[in-house]
């Protein structure tokens, strides 16, 4: 089976050996990048370095992104120099290039480490699904509750059709606090919780996440395969300190849209397992 742009990523991937093999190991990305424009230059391969590229969401600008280098405006090349296997965080910043820029391969190198560490990836833009867990919900929480739930579903609803799903969480969080702010629903970020115990307050912990209408916690994830018990323990753990009755935990994942229903937690504290 043919891989995708196969000739064209031949001819990348020898670039960056015969970089790596001239200068060596050792150095920063910076060298190994400028060595690969001049060995796409020596190749003949058209390329563009450094764009930039804003993303906008009803008006407001979530953040600028800016790729290495696309290379004949088919593939966008990651260039990394790091001394261990890539991070999470660097896949995700390959995904959102290759979601904003449209394109449907990604090459990733680590220069970093004593042997190169090349991947490919190939990403397909799908319709996201929609997987909704509200029944922890169900007859725990009131009307005016109930209603900045649905206002916040469909605020979900609206960004996952406008952008689908490819980016990382903190970008996700810019997108809905734009769409929030569009549509009028009222909600405060970096809220400050109280952290008790023995009856003291030990210190204030800021919550990058979002009170709706001071109603509803909203806690934002991306690209999990699922929701996790972490987030789920987490948001009980806010909701007490913030003295509310219901959160909501959102997974902005690579194939579904997750919103999973949290009450605040009752009876027995956690204990310790043998």
């Amino acid at each position: 089976m043919k891989l995708l742009h196969e000739e064209l990523t031949y001819k990348i991937r020898q670039c960056i050996f015969e970089v790596r093999n001239e200068i060596g190991a050792g150095y920063d990305e910076e060298t190994y990048h400028q060595g690969l424009l001049l060995s796409f230059q020596r190749h003949g391969l058209p390329f563009v370095s450094k764009e930039k590229r804003p993303l906008v969401h009803r008006g407001a600008l979530i953040r600028n992104f800016v790729n290495d280098v696309l290379v004949d405006d088919k593939v966008i090349l990651s260039v990394k120099c790091v001394p261990c296997n890539f991070l999470r965080a660097h896949y995700i910043q390959l995904f959102s290039e290759l979601k904003l820029w449209r394109k449907d391969l990604g090459v990733i190198v680590n220069f970093g480490l004593p042997n190169l560490k090349i991947e490919r990836y190939v990403f397909h833009e799908k319709e996201p699904r929609f997987v909704e867990k509200y029944e922890y919900l169900a007859g725990q929480i009131d009307q005016a509750e109930q209603d900045a739930v649905t206002k916040i579903r469909t605020a979900i609803k609206e960004v996952a059709a406008q952008h689908k799903l490819g980016y990382g969480k903190v970008t996700w969080r810019r997108i809905m606090a734009a769409e929030l702010n569009f549509a009028g629903i009222s909600f405060v970020r970096n809220t400050l919780v109280p952290v008790h115990f023995a009856g003291k307050l030990i210190r204030t912990f800021r919550l990058r996440h979002f009170v709706v209408e001071g109603k509803i916690l909203l806690m934002i994830v991306a690209l999990q395969k699922a929701v996790d018990q972490t987030e789920i323990a987490n948001t009980q753990s806010y909701l007490k300190a913030l003295n509310l009755h219901a959160g909501l935990v959102v997974n902005f994942g690579k194939s579904e849209v997750q919103i999973v229903g949290v009450r605040a937690a009752h009876g027995a504290s956690i204990q310790p397992s043998l």
